[in-house]
């Protein structure tokens, strides 16, 4: 199965191409799913052109990624860790000075651990974050 990443221009597009995907896990997805509707409704809130790209493969979306500067990459959940090393090369040439990575452990570790490999940056835990879903 070929992997395929395609990088948007436009936050619209982006969100309607990844938003199925997305919503399927919205808890794990707040963050993203937030700013990719808000880059969508005001584009122009934006200072810098938002990163903003989707891996898919065979026609599925299977990694959505979001950055905007000065901000960290913010990664979907991802299930194939091959579109890990299609995101970390593409981004490399976009943003080779990423600033930080956020995702769901192991998930941010493992691009991470890519980005170091490709990069030689070395990168560390700044941070563990944790998802919350209230029921009543």
């Amino acid at each position: 199965m070929a992997l395929l990443i395609t990088h948007y221009a436009d936050p619209g597009a982006f969100y309607a191409r990844v938003e199925d995907f997305l919503m399927a896990h919205e808890i794990e997805h707040n963050l993203i799913l937030s700013l990719a509707r808000g880059l969508k409704l005001h584009p122009e809130r934006s200072e810098q052109p938002p990163y903003l790209a989707a891996v898919e493969s065979d026609g599925a979306v299977v990694l959505a990624a979001l950055m905007t500067s000065p901000r960290g990459l913010i990664l979907s959940r991802c299930a194939d860790d091959a579109a890990l090393e299609v995101l970390a090369r593409h981004l490399r040439n976009f943003h080779p000075d990423l600033p930080a990575v956020q995702g769901a452990n192991p998930l941010a570790a493992a691009f991470a651990e890519r980005w170091m490999l490709l990069t030689g940056v070395w990168a560390e835990v700044y941070m563990q974050q944790r998802f919350y879903q209230l029921t009543g």
